[in-house]
């Protein structure tokens, strides 16, 4: 319709903040140019790191852990350009962090980059913080998974970008 049509023009702004009664974008219309890529890691223990994320502000882990010890728990730790950093943190501060084999953990981890806030969302707890704000910008992330033996990372990490 033409009055749709002149909303979206008349209303850019208002449509990216989503502002009631402003035109609204389904998630799937935005930019799906934000996969920085997957991340793969075994070992006992297990680690993956991820450098140089200049450009996101907030980025979403996707994430899959366990060992062949029923662990399926994992930490991270951010630093920025000149190395400053947080060490490793617990993002589950509630919940369980043990199953029984073959189940694995899956988590869903938000971290902003320029703040330090993030927040974790699993099927084995969840919690949320702000690391170490004074060491922010941070460029670097890394994640450690648990277990002594078998242990794995599956890690797909997403910008966010726009309004989700």
């Amino acid at each position: 319709r033409a009055i749709d049509v002149r909303a979206c023009k008349d209303n850019p702004i208002a449509i990216t903040e989503g502002a009631s009664g402003a035109p609204k974008i389904l998630p799937r219309a935005m930019d799906q140019s934000n996969y920085l890529g997957r991340f793969i890691g075994t070992g006992s223990p297990v680690t993956i790191n991820l450098l140089g994320l200049v450009n996101p502000r907030v980025v979403r882990f996707d994430i899959a852990c366990g060992s062949s010890d029923g662990n399926t728990g994992f930490t991270f730790g951010v630093s920025n350009a000149a190395s400053q950093s947080t060490g490793y943190l617990s993002p589950i501060t509630s919940g369980f962090q043990t199953f029984t084999n073959p189940m694995q953990g899956m988590a869903t981890f938000y971290m902003d980059f320029v703040t330090g806030e993030w927040l974790c969302a699993a099927n084995f707890g969840g919690g949320h913080g702000v690391a170490t704000p004074a060491y922010a910008p941070f460029q670097n992330i890394s994640f450690r998974g648990a277990g002594t033996q078998g242990a794995y990372l599956y890690v797909a990490a997403h910008s966010i970008t726009g309004r989700t």
